[in-house]
């Protein structure tokens, strides 16, 4: 899926993400950030593996989710009734 300035600015938004804090998690300047999500000849379009991230993380992937990691404790045992 090839990510559109619409579709970034809505996935940061759903987020509660300001520009500035999604430019910092991604590792671009805030004017990079805004050509993201800018339409036409200025805008720079998210690689599509960052783009994936953020539909991940802003749960808006169409084909998988992210889940909270369980944490490990003293006794912890998996399915097959192994420690783990």
């Amino acid at each position: 899926m090839q990510p559109t300035p619409k579709m970034v600015k809505a996935a940061r938004e759903k987020l509660a993400l300001t520009q500035k804090q999604a430019a910092e998690r991604f590792g671009y300047s805030v004017a990079g950030w805004i050509k993201k999500e800018t339409e036409g000849e200025s805008g720079r379009a998210l690689s599509i593996g960052e783009f994936e991230f953020l539909l991940l993380l802003a749960d808006m992937h169409p084909d998988y989710v992210l889940h909270e990691k369980r944490r490990k404790t003293h006794g912890n045992r998996d399915q097959t009734g192994k420690e783990e």
